[in-house]
């Protein structure tokens, strides 16, 4: 009987310790990130993927990334790529076969004597392919060009945040500067409602060749809008938001011993090829190139980008690896509201919301932040003094959502719209 009565015990006792064994390995399944290989339009894939965002690299095609995908939603950042064969055109770039430029996701290429699409297959290493965090290395050999690339994306579990960490090394006869290229369509829909926000002071107009001082730091682009510009960026982010899903996806730039020396929009081409070169439709699609500073003869250089999206909102004041967040005036009633959406799974964390006048810097209140996940909004008003001048007074961001707290400095709210 005492046997029987141990060994059901036991057997207890084993249930218990696989249901557990089952729990946290489902817990551990949905919080992690995993690269698996695939097929896109009849090109070996490598996509990287976790519970937000699924991105998709096709590295026999100069290394392009044609998907960045917010999975709650299911929305693309990128236009659908779509191979152009175009043996006629001048503009054959380093593949000498066919030309992608107009065609959808992220490029590399390059300025040297002209713009050059890089159509050259790349090396695939896994650094590791499942876990807590996940990384791809793609390179780009020395060729006859003699340019080359390492390019690793990296991915963690409970993140939007898609890091690029890029090197460039130059030993051709020519000054090379590196130029990634952007074809994006934010909300996955051909509505007309997709703008870029960008925090900048000057603005060449390509059309005019005539260089603008922006009074105001906020530049609102929208798509339906034709023309060709260059912005210097002032702070190290810059968005495309969708306004009808409320969709906004945040560029990063990262390095720390490197610049931009300007950002171009193009609004004017916006047709769509198929594979024999026929012309499928006018989308509304944004055209977008970083330009860097000069890589001189045998100089490398490294470079570090970030892919996020934020969801909820219809106009950004601020987007970093951490959250974005929204600055609603209501001067007239002498309060502003701070609307704060995560771009990951955040813990724990706190906002010191600061104002800066002409004389004093005043603390506005704080925000704690707390187990919250992307597509969360958190809104927080406060009062403003009697003293509060909107033209000159500004709004200082103290967080600490890490061991080092971070300064942001929050531009002044007026934006102005081409």
């Amino acid at each position: 009987m005492n046997g029987k009565r141990r060994r059901s015990g036991e057997f207890a006792r084993q249930t218990i310790i696989l249901v557990i064994s089952l729990f946290f390995s489902q817990k551990t399944a949905i919080h992690s990130a995993s690269i698996t290989e695939g097929t896109y339009q009849g090109y070996k894939s490598w996509v990287l993927e976790n519970e937000y965002v699924k991105v998709t690299v096709i590295p026999e095609v100069g290394g392009r990334i044609v998907e960045y995908i917010y999975k709650p939603t299911g929305n693309n950042y990128f236009l659908p790529y779509r191979e152009q064969k175009i043996s006629n055109n001048p503009l054959l770039g380093l593949s000498k076969t066919k030309m992608e430029s107009n065609s959808g996701g992220y490029e590399d290429r390059f300025w040297k004597r002209r713009n050059e699409p890089n159509q050259s297959e790349y090396l695939v290493n896994i650094i590791s392919r499942k876990g807590r965090q996940v990384s791809l290395k793609l390179t780009r050999l020395l060729g006859e060009d003699k340019i080359g690339i390492e390019k690793i994306l990296r991915l963690q579990d409970r993140t939007t945040e898609l890091q690029l960490a890029i090197k460039i090394i130059n030993q051709s006869e020519y000054p090379v500067s590196y130029c990634p290229h952007f074809r994006v369509q934010p909300g996955d829909d051909f509505y007309w409602d997709d703008f870029v926000i960008i925090p900048v002071h000057n603005r060449l107009n390509i059309s005019l060749e005539k260089t603008e001082t922006i009074t105001n730091p906020y530049v609102l682009m929208k798509k339906a809008v034709e023309g060709e510009f260059v912005f210097q960026p002032v702070q190290p982010w810059w968005a495309v938001i969708d306004l009808h899903k409320k969709l906004v996806i945040g560029q990063i730039f990262l390095s720390a011993h490197s610049t931009i020396e300007g950002i171009s929009f193009i609004n004017r081409n916006r047709k769509i090829w198929d594979s024999q070169g026929r012309l499928l439709s006018e989308a509304p699609a944004l055209t977008q190139e970083i330009v860097f500073p000069p890589l001189g003869v045998g100089e490398e250089q490294e470079l570090f980008f970030s892919l996020v999206t934020a969801v909820g909102l219809d106009t950004i004041s601020w987007i970093d690896n951490n959250f974005a967040l929204q600055i609603v005036p209501m001067f007239d009633r002498k309060q502003i509201t701070f609307n704060i959406t995560p771009t990951r799974d955040i813990t724990s964390g706190k906002l010191f919301f600061n104002l800066n006048t002409t004389n004093s810097k005043l603390l506005l209140g704080t925000m704690e932040i707390n187990q919250v996940s992307p597509g969360k909004i958190i809104t927080k008003t406060f009062s403003l003094p009697d003293q509060f001048n909107p033209a000159t007074d500004t709004f200082f961001l103290q967080t600490t959502f890490s061991s080092t707290p971070r300064n942001i400095q929050l531009l002044p709210l007026k934006v102005e719209t081409d």
